[in-house]
């Protein structure tokens, strides 16, 4: 963690994100959203945002309240596609915390 900026830092240790403990509750959530934002996601070039996609509702559904148990409110988008293709759903995050904490 010592590339992130202290701007970033300083949120991240008054959620208590930082340091994190190997038996903190919140482990398995941080654990599965970095899993889901590597495969379905991406962090922003700006370092302002993190975005998951994906076309089932329950999955977006888990990855919000994953956010949520870190501490982060997720804004979620639809976007219609083609005939016979599921909507695309978009998770989002607009947090440099968030972001500097993915990508350490």
């Amino acid at each position: 963690l010592e590339t992130v900026q202290e701007d970033v830092l300083a949120p991240l240790e008054r959620m208590g994100l930082v340091p994190l403990r190997a038996g903190d509750p919140r482990l398995p959530a941080l654990l599965r959203l970095l899993g889901v934002v590597s495969g379905d996601g991406h962090l922003s070039r700006d370092g302002k945002a993190v975005s998951v996609y994906t076309v089932w509702e329950e999955d977006a559904r888990a990855i919000t309240d994953d956010l949520a148990r870190l501490g982060f409110r997720a804004s979620v988008y639809r976007r219609a596609r083609q005939l016979g293709r599921r909507d695309e759903l978009c998770v989002r995050v607009s947090s440099r915390a968030l972001h500097g904490l993915l990508s350490a």
